[in-house]
């Protein structure tokens, strides 16, 4: 019996199509028994039994008036009760179907989400408005079936939330563009059959928020994907919220048989090339980390950190996700010729969270100088001197409130002994608290040309009222939300740009490195293509360091060059002890050595380090020949608008 009521559930609980049918032949089998009894004992004209069926009124006079009136009944409760019943599950079906994300569509070359997390409110926006991203959302060909439907989000639960809070942020026409459905990114069946990864343009691997498991099921996901797309080979991007996890990237080489395990196990083939050049072209990348770049790099708007007559100095309140986020890229590109680099960081916890990044990086901090301040207990106080005298950036821990009195003064003092440049940061996980710090920053910080970044959880209609014509008083107030700010596909990107036409013209001038098989930036493995983005960006700032426009067609002298290269190389040295390499002359013995971190003048002295300086000129010359194609292609385009 409850075999039968299972199955009998399951039937009207099917597709809209199955109740049809389910309906359909109860109705052909009553139907038909009426049929056989009447024509057999009484009515032999069979026309007589359809007539008293479908009848819209009783038929209770003449021969077997009684027989008619039964099958009239019987006809009124299946065919207009039954039917309408059934009609009426059937719309409910939908409705329930769309709600909580489990009807079946067809999709083509769609942006597909695996997953939902707040922070990619802004990569959301950047590909419904086509013109953020550089090119237009691919158009369906699919013209009978979800042709409005570009962007696909699929998230295992919480459907109906995850809608109304996407929705929340998006207009009636922009709502159109995007579907909710409900999957599990770790189900093969999902991705295939619901998710249409085979036939995805684009895939972004979310996941969702507070995950204890959030960064491995992405990358099984990835892996599953690499598995089921052998015919096409979607642009894949995939998304490590734990930054210790996102920094292994950095060192770590990924082959396909990482994902062997969860590919066998989940009963597909396993292609060890095809799935290893999936993975390889992918890029995995930090919500945060990408933010971080658009601060120091948005043309319009950015901190203009530059050392070049003396220390840049940035100042972080908040030793949160974003604020850690925003330090390393700091360190990783901000290094000027003829000046240093300093980062400060102020926390509540800032010892415990300072044992923590130093026990995350301790290559780094082993070789730089760092300090220690308590103004609630000055006792605690320490320094940790530079075991390498050559690097150009160090690092200060200040354990107080963030509203601290003595922290106003330490303001003031930085910005009164004139140093270059100086930028402030708010990046508490307090959004309200963050806005007020920035508006009620001493006044002598508020007068002069400091950049002051202000982290908000959202959007932020403060935006308008501190650039407000009317007062100046907040005119270097810049709010940054995870609204703002999208990850965009790195092709279309200009400091991806430049990474590529840097590594793909160092391959063209030493084929020798890559003989195993032809140089192709799209395969180069992930730790490769982000040391030659940090690499690639970091000239912008130095460029700039060094007098010149590079957003404007320009012409580096060899002495600029020089200065240059030798910022290069301290930002290269800076960036491997951050990726845990150490100098090969520390005798540690781990496979993480390198000969080259040491002072740029002594590469000189070998002539196998010798080559990475000539790597450092020649990039510079990429940089430069690459800026000023970009700069001619805008200037051409400008032209013919005019």
């Amino acid at each position: 019996m409850n075999q039968i009521k299972h199955k009998l559930g399951r039937l009207l609980s099917g597709s809209p199509k199955n109740q049809l049918l389910v309906y359909t032949g109860v109705f052909v089998i009553v139907f038909l028994l009426i049929l056989i009894v009447s024509c057999a004992g009484f009515d032999k004209d069979p026309w007589n039994v359809v007539v008293a069926v479908l009848s819209p009124v009783p038929i209770n006079k003449g021969k077997y008036h009684l027989l008619k009136l039964f099958a009239y009944i019987i006809g009124l409760i299946l065919f207009s009760g039954g039917l309408v019943a059934v009609i009426t599950n059937i719309i409910r079906t939908i409705g329930d179907r769309y709600l909580n994300g489990t009807a079946h569509y067809h999709f083509k070359n769609h942006i597909l989400f695996l997953g939902y997390d707040e922070l990619m409110m802004g990569t959301l926006r950047n590909f419904l408005n086509p013109e953020d991203n550089g090119k237009p959302i691919p158009e369906q060909k699919d013209k009978t079936k979800c042709k409005k439907y570009n962007i696909v989000v699929a998230v295992p639960d919480n459907v109906a939330n995850v809608r109304n809070i996407i929705y929340e942020h998006l207009t009636k026409e922009e709502q159109k563009q995007v579907i909710v459905i409900q999957i599990s990114r770790t189900s093969v069946d999902d991705l295939k059959s619901r998710a249409w990864v085979t036939k995805a343009d684009r895939i972004f691997i979310i996941g969702q928020p507070n995950e204890d498991t959030h960064d491995a099921e992405n990358l099984k996901c990835l892996g599953l994907i690499g598995a089921l797309c052998t015919k096409k080979s979607p642009k894949c991007m995939y998304y490590l919220r734990n930054q210790a996890t996102f920094y292994l990237v950095h060192r770590l080489s990924y082959k396909a048989e990482d994902f062997k395990h969860d590919i066998e196990q989940s009963h597909l083939k396993y292609d060890e090339k095809h799935i290893g050049d999936i993975v390889k072209a992918s890029s995995p990348f930090n919500f945060c980390e990408s933010i971080a770049r658009h601060i120091l790099f948005d043309k319009k708007e950015h901190m203009q950190l530059d050392a070049s007559n003396g220390y840049a100095h940035l100042i972080i309140y908040g030793m949160t996700t974003m604020g850690v986020a925003l330090m390393r890229d700091v360190l990783m590109t901000q290094h000027f010729p003829n000046g240093g680099l300093r980062v400060t960081m102020v926390d509540e916890n800032a010892k415990e969270e300072m044992h923590y990044l130093i026990g995350r990086h301790r290559p780094f901090f082993e070789s730089c100088h760092y300090s220690f301040r308590n103004l609630n207990d000055p006792a605690q106080d320490y320094d940790h001197p530079a075991k390498l005298n050559f690097l150009d950036a160090d690092m200060e821990f200040i354990q107080c409130d963030v509203a601290h009195p003595d922290l106003s003064e330490y303001l003031c003092e930085c910005v009164a002994k004139g140093v270059s440049s100086i930028a402030i940061a708010i990046c508490t996980d307090d959004s309200p608290k963050n806005m007020a710090l920035a508006l009620y920053l001493p006044q002598m910080v508020l007068e002069k040309d400091v950049p002051i970044w202000v982290y908000q959880n959202g959007d932020n209609s403060m935006n308008a009222f501190v650039k407000n014509e009317s007062s100046s008083r907040y005119k270097n107030i810049h709010i940054f939300s995870t609204q703002k700010y999208g990850v965009k596909s790195r092709e279309e990107s200009l400091q991806w740009r430049l990474a590529k036409a840097a590594s793909i013209g160092y391959a063209h001038r030493h084929p020798e490195a890559y003989t195993k098989e032809p140089y192709h930036w799209d395969t180069e493995q992930p730790q490769y293509r982000w040391s030659s983005l940090y690499g690639a960006i970091s000239k912008i700032s130095m460029i700039r360091a060094v007098g010149v426009n590079p957003y404007s067609t320009f012409e580096l002298n060899v002495p600029q060059k020089d200065m240059i290269a030798k910022a290069e190389h301290n930002r290269w040295n800076t960036e491997k002890l951050l990726n845990g390499w150490y100098p090969a002359d520390w005798g540690i013995k781990d496979e993480f050595n390198h000969e080259c971190i040491r002072p740029f003048e002594d590469l000189d002295n070998d002539p196998q380090k010798r080559n990475l300086k000539q790597k450092d000129y020649e990039q510079i010359e990429d940089v430069e020949k690459e800026l000023n194609k970009i700069n001619d292609e805008k200037a051409r385009k400008i032209s013919a608008q005019n």
